[in-house]
């Protein structure tokens, strides 16, 4: 979608759909931010990660629940790199940079993010 003035616009949520499939992997390690003093410091988790996916409408009035075609002009691709600092409890923040390897035409990039995670993430 875009605005009155032709820029992207980021008030509504683009990707929706009624069909997923997602595969998503990560690789992660420990690692630990010195303060400088002994034994002080943060334990952060650098990461990489590698993901596709697609979503797609469902087509019930046309007689099938799901157009595989649908399913394949979705498919978006992207892998990165990031890092990731605790909260309080399990919670963590995470700085991502991430690269399309697979994009749709009309996608807004957009390489660098910051997250945030609550709950597991063991």
């Amino acid at each position: 979608p875009r605005s009155r003035y032709g820029h992207p616009s980021r008030s509504c949520d683009a990707l929706g759909g009624d069909a997923m499939i997602n595969i998503f992997s990560e690789l992660s390690a420990p690692m630990l931010l010195s303060n400088g003093t002994q034994g002080g410091g943060v334990v952060s988790q650098p990461f990489a990660f590698v993901g596709l996916g697609t979503l797609a409408q469902s087509e019930r009035d046309k007689g099938v629940l799901f157009n595989s075609r649908g399913l394949i002009d979705g498919i978006r691709g992207s892998f990165g790199l990031g890092i990731a600092l605790p909260l309080a409890g399990s919670s963590r923040v995470e700085l991502t940079f991430a690269m399309p390897f697979w994009a749709q035409r009309h996608d807004v990039r957009q390489p660098w993010q910051i997250g945030l995670r609550w709950g597991s993430h063991n």
